[in-house]
């Protein structure tokens, strides 16, 4: 800012100068769903899921990324009561892990560019689970993943960026062919 004070004649300007840098956090895009009649398996099992016997669904989960690279993307997520990893992931380039012990799944992305799902595609994965539900569990929508949990550091401004997306049930809002009450466990 330059200026010269009013009423002062011959006085030399007064010069004041400030810089800021200022570091805008990327902005995650983070979405799953559990489908049965679409994606990329072919499911089975009765519908609405019957005590004993198994059904299986598929699990889609995409990340966009509005701006700045991060770097140690991952997801990490862990199965429902009753619910079993199949070991089947839709595209094999990408790293997901399953931890029997923990029942928990972790897609590890490394790094997930700047403008990834907006000028470059969406980073998507699916992976397929089976639900064999328990006596417990007539007359409810059980819980297929539940903690499902984005995280990542951005690499402009050094902070860990999280987003949380709630459990997915059997209630399956994402597929066309889902009527109501599908979702509930029956004998």
């Amino acid at each position: 800012i330059t200026g010269i004070p009013v009423g002062a004649v011959g006085q030399s300007p007064v010069v004041v100068n400030e810089t800021r840098t200022v570091r805008i956090s990327s902005q995650v895009n983070f979405s799953s769903k559990v489908l049965r009649s679409l994606g990329p398996f072919a499911n089975h099992g009765p519908i609405p899921p019957k005590v004993g016997k198994e059904t299986t669904y598929a699990v889609v989960f995409s990340v966009g990324n509005t701006q700045g690279d991060l770097i140690d993307a991952k997801v990490s997520a862990r199965l429902g009561e009753g619910v079993g990893w199949l070991g089947a992931s839709s595209f094999t380039s990408e790293d997901i892990s399953y931890d029997s012990s923990a029942n928990t799944i972790t897609w590890n992305m490394g790094m997930l560019s700047s403008e990834a799902g907006f000028s470059s595609a969406t980073r998507e994965l699916a992976f397929q689970i089976a639900l064999t539900p328990s006596i417990g569990q007539i007359g409810m929508a059980p819980s297929l993943v539940t903690s499902i949990v984005f995280s990542g550091r951005d690499t402009q401004t050094g902070n860990t960026v999280t987003v949380n997306n709630p459990p997915l049930t059997t209630r399956l809002v994402n597929d066309p062919a889902f009527i109501q009450g599908d979702d509930v466990v029956t004998k």
